[in-house]
């Protein structure tokens, strides 16, 4: 494994957007609300503390199949949130990903928009599923590879990168040893396409 430059901050910078993230989470109240309908799983960039793009990801998982109507229920109460700038619906029931996903578009504190994602799926979903990752990549993940997989999603934010799936850049960092734009270039090849995965890290 080649020695990593880490730039000033950047798990700085990282830590930052999480707490933001947090505190969006909560002013919201998108736990309390959707705990309603289900058992809700943070998941994502906020819940491996990776955070570089304004999102916020959030699994429910429902007794039986979701409801759409319960769901536009909670989706028009937060609706009414003065952070809150849009929102959207889309059914996936009959979909690969076997659930109904929920978006709503809102701004912090200063005035950055967020992103603010919900699938609601059955309990008995059979996966692939974000929330299969969360304690894996909380066990296998520290500092080294925390900067390693920062550094790659900036530079996917800065457009100096492929736009590869977050997912696929957890893989050649944590499997794949990648450190640069380059080695993970060579790890996804010529012909990568973003796709469901059952992956997970296998703890050293």
């Amino acid at each position: 494994m080649s020695p990593l430059a880490v730039p000033p901050g950047v798990l700085v910078r990282a830590a930052a957007r999480r707490r933001r993230a947090l505190e969006l989470a909560t002013d919201l109240e998108v736990v309390s609300r959707w705990s309603s309908v289900g058992r809700v799983v943070l998941v994502g960039a906020v819940a491996y503390d990776l955070v570089v793009s304004p999102d916020l990801d959030f699994e429910v998982f429902t007794d039986g199949t979701p409801s759409v109507r319960g769901g536009f229920e909670l989706l028009a109460n937060l609706a009414e949130h003065p952070r809150v700038r849009a929102a959207r619906f889309r059914n996936a029931l009959t979909a690969p990903d076997r659930g109904l996903y929920w978006q709503i578009r809102c701004v912090d504190d200063d005035g950055e928009e967020w992103k603010v994602d919900l699938w609601t799926l059955s309990a008995d979903h059979p996966g692939p599923l974000s929330a299969w990752l969360v304690e894996p990549m909380r066990r296998v993940l520290d500092d080294e590879l925390r900067t390693a997989i920062l550094l790659l999603k900036e530079a996917r934010a800065a457009g100096t990168t492929r736009p590869v799936a977050s997912i696929d850049i957890y893989r050649a960092v944590i499997d794949g040893g990648a450190r640069t734009p380059e080695e993970l270039e060579r790890y996804v090849g010529p012909d990568y396409q973003p796709r469901l995965t059952t992956w997970v890290p296998t703890p050293v």
